[in-house]
């Protein structure tokens, strides 16, 4: 039995809004924080000086789920989400990604670096070459100061 073409095509989209009816929304994960009515740097645009800023983010077992707008990420509340209110408006408190660091003197590393940066030096030799680079531009009297040098990377 041959059915018109027209007849097919109607009994394919029928069965196609059918199984798209009957297919249950995916479930959101929900988060274990939210943050709302923040100004978040999502670490998207920096290269090229347009950095992505946000409002809202989500957060479940330490991993960002998703950012957005404060309404785009409400749908990730659980009944055990905590909700933060940033408040950046009047708290003056923003996120940024990767501020990581294991020990660091800010003053300090900005020093070694307009001085002599020893990081990665291999031997005394190498420690005193660098030393005497430096210290042949620089004026009669003037301090040479430097550090970062693991002398675990000496033979």
């Amino acid at each position: 039995m041959r059915f018109p073409a027209a007849l097919l095509v109607f009994f394919a989209a029928a069965v196609s809004f059918t199984l798209a009816q009957s297919v249950p929304a995916p479930k959101v994960q929900a988060a274990d924080d939210i943050y709302i009515h923040a100004r978040i740097y999502t670490g998207i645009g920096f290269e090229q000086d347009r950095p992505q800023v946000v409002e809202a983010m989500a957060v479940a077992s330490g991993k960002i789920l998703a950012v957005g707008t404060t309404e785009e990420i409400r749908k990730f509340a659980g009944p055990q989400t905590r909700v933060h209110d940033v408040d950046t408006a009047h708290t003056g408190t923003y996120i940024f990604p990767g501020f990581n660091d294991a020990h660091l003197h800010l003053g300090m590393a900005g020093q070694t670096k307009i001085h002599v940066d020893l990081t990665g030096v291999h031997s005394l030799k190498e420690m005193l070459y660098l030393v005497q680079a430096v210290a042949e531009q620089m004026q009669p009297g003037h301090w040479i100061t430097g550090g970062n040098w693991d002398q675990t990377l000496w033979g």
